[in-house]
């Protein structure tokens, strides 16, 4: 027996559902990256504030040319936890773009 098109649609939109791939997820990931970045960028305000922006030297992207730097001072401790956060932010930023374009249909604004 032959399904009918609405059959089709709604057995589409019951697996698209199921998946982590779906709109829903997107919109709960993108507010979460979204938080995350305004805070990244309040920590990236109170170093700027507390002078500890040279905390770790000038050894970018390590910290006093070490992956994990042992905190001597404050200053570094809190210019390598925002590098570190930034680190993540980017990462968080890249795969909300990739669920963006997994989730969004060609043309659609979300996708550009």
């Amino acid at each position: 027996m032959e399904r009918t098109h609405k059959e089709q649609m709604n057995t589409l939109a019951v697996e698209a559902s199921s998946s982590i791939w779906n709109l829903r997820n997107f919109r709960r990931f993108a507010n979460f990256t979204l938080v995350y970045t305004i805070g990244v960028i309040l920590w990236g305000a109170y170093v700027r504030a507390t002078g500890s922006g040279a905390g770790c030297g000038d050894h970018w992207p390590l910290c006093n040319g070490e992956v994990l730097p042992r905190p001597e001072r404050i200053q570094t401790v809190i210019e390598f936890a925002h590098r570190a956060s930034s680190g993540i932010n980017l990462i968080l930023v890249v795969l909300a773009y990739y669920f963006a374009r997994r989730v969004a249909p060609v043309g659609s604004l979300l996708r550009r």
